[in-house]
């Protein structure tokens, strides 16, 4: 019986070994073009830039007076190619989208699929200065491409996610009101379901640059609107005040003139301003927000879960919690979101409490 066991363990082995060995090496130039030659589709492993017939040829062994690609017909910028060994032996060409081109230079385009599409000692990175713009731009390795302050950029299947997410929220609020988890079966908010206050007040703008003094709030000088305003706990239920958490502050201008861009309030004479007592949520996408909430509408459990299989969002939600809150009056309210002024700033508000407050 063991030499049996050895025979196939043996057999196994060696099996495995040749599956797993080395391809042949490429002994000459004919033999390498022999096989590039023959490929067809980008699909083929043994016509990828990596095999080995490839590497043989990029290596400078089938050189002619015009360089590796002379013996595919020496294309260059501009002719069609699949793959990057097609193209010119200078090592500044690629070939991207099935055509020759040079590699490019920092702030040139470039495919963010094929680093080799940019110069030595950059990479391909996403072209944040263009809304919108699916492909890349080369860059220095760790240094951001500054984005457009106007430009918005939609996630794929962003207005199907936001439709789950809303979906997703009513869900929570009507099993919060037949649970009962707040006393009554009353429907509240999901979010910032406890209020502290609710007040009247007047918001007065003042003049500002011309960049920023735009739309029926701020564009048009001074003014001054009659506004209620609500603080409020940022948690799904009704905890007690010192319960540690986000903090919100929502604000409701009234007499505000123009088209609203919501479905149905197209003509509401209000403007909102939603704010937060953090400069930025925990969570990095709305969609991982939603699952969050969700989770938490889940219990502790859930909870744990969550925080486990985000850990930098784990790291934020602690800092969170950790922060002091004497009084909702004391703390400096940020926007969630970025509002857009004219066609090319975007700012977040942010609310200070006034100066011996």
């Amino acid at each position: 019986m063991r030499a049996l066991l050895a025979s196939l363990a043996a057999s196994a082995l060696a099996s495995l070994a040749a599956c797993t060995a080395a391809p042949d090496p490429i002994g000459s130039c004919e033999e390498a073009t022999a096989i590039l030659a023959s490929c067809e589709g980008s699909t083929d492993a043994d016509c990828s830039d990596a095999s080995p017939a490839a590497q043989f040829v990029a290596d400078g062994h089938c050189s002619g007076p015009d360089g590796k690609a002379d013996v595919f017909g020496n294309r260059t910028w501009g002719e069609a190619c699949t793959w990057n060994w097609q193209c010119q032996q200078d090592t500044r060409h690629t070939c991207n989208h099935g055509t020759c081109y040079l590699r490019s230079e920092i702030g040139q385009a470039c495919d963010r699929r094929d680093n080799a599409d940019c110069s030595t000692g950059l990479r391909c990175a996403d072209d944040l200065t263009v809304p919108s713009k699916p492909d890349g731009v080369c860059q220095l390795t760790g240094q951001p491409v500054r984005p457009a302050l106007y430009a918005e950029t939609s996630r794929p299947n962003e207005t199907r996610d936001y439709q789950e997410h809303a979906q997703d929220i009513m869900g929570i609020q009507l099993r919060t009101a037949m649970k009962r988890l707040n006393g009554d079966d009353e429907i509240r908010r999901a979010f910032h379901a406890k209020r502290h206050v609710c007040t009247t007040g007047t918001f007065e703008t003042v003049a500002a640059p011309a960049d920023l003094a735009v739309g029926p709030v701020f564009g048009n000088g001074p003014k001054t609107f009659p506004a209620y305003v609500r603080l409020s706990n940022g948690t799904l239920s009704m905890l007690p005040d010192e319960h540690k958490g986000v903090q919100g502050l929502a604000i409701k201008l009234v007499g505000v003139t123009g088209p609203k861009i919501l479905d149905g309030q197209t003509d509401a004479v209000t403007q909102d301003f939603l704010l937060v007592n953090l400069p930025a949520i925990p969570n990095a996408s709305a969609n991982e927000f939603i699952e969050f909430t969700k989770a938490q509408e889940r219990g502790t459990a859930a909870i744990a879960h969550y925080l486990l299989t985000h850990p930098r969002t784990a790291i934020r939600i602690a800092k969170v919690l950790a922060k002091r809150v004497d009084s909702a009056r004391t703390e400096t309210f940020w926007a969630a979101n970025a509002n857009r002024h004219g066609s090319r700033l975007a700012v977040k508000y942010l609310a200070r409490p006034c100066a011996g407050a």
